[in-house]
């Protein structure tokens, strides 16, 4: 067994609800519906994100997770989730609420092209 992940046999059968095995994304394995789960909650529990950010380890428990996913989440980095597979529909919705509406989705654009501001878009809204 991966350090960090758990076995298959968890994976597939966690309670009631049947999870995908793990994935293999460049090289890695990743368990990507533990990821968009865990992203999922944040979006429809408003009182989850105040959990992520006083108890990281305590709130990623609940999810099926390796090491390396848990690790990115908590450095809020969605590029590296998403370069692995995870929706970036739910990477748009999850990064508000990890540093907050200013700069969207100008910061957000900059973070997903790994640094680079995006052509035309120098952080300010167009003036009408």
């Amino acid at each position: 067994m991966l350090k960090g992940i758990a076995p298959v046999e968890q994976l597939v059968s966690a309670g009631e609800e049947k999870q995908p095995a793990l994935r293999n994304y460049q090289g890695g394995l990743m368990s990507i519906h533990g990821v968009e789960k865990a992203f999922w909650t944040l979006g429809k529990d408003p009182d989850a994100i105040g959990q992520l950010k006083a108890d990281p380890e305590l709130f990623l428990a609940q999810f099926v997770l390796s090491e390396s996913e848990r690790k990115m989440i908590r450095e809020n980095d969605l590029k590296s989730l998403a370069d692995q597979g995870v929706n970036t529909l739910l990477t748009l919705m999850v990064w508000p609420m990890f540093n907050g509406p200013d700069g969207m989705p100008f910061d957000y654009l900059t973070h997903m092209n790994g640094g680079v501001p995006v052509a035309g878009m120098e952080g300010v809204a167009p003036e009408n």
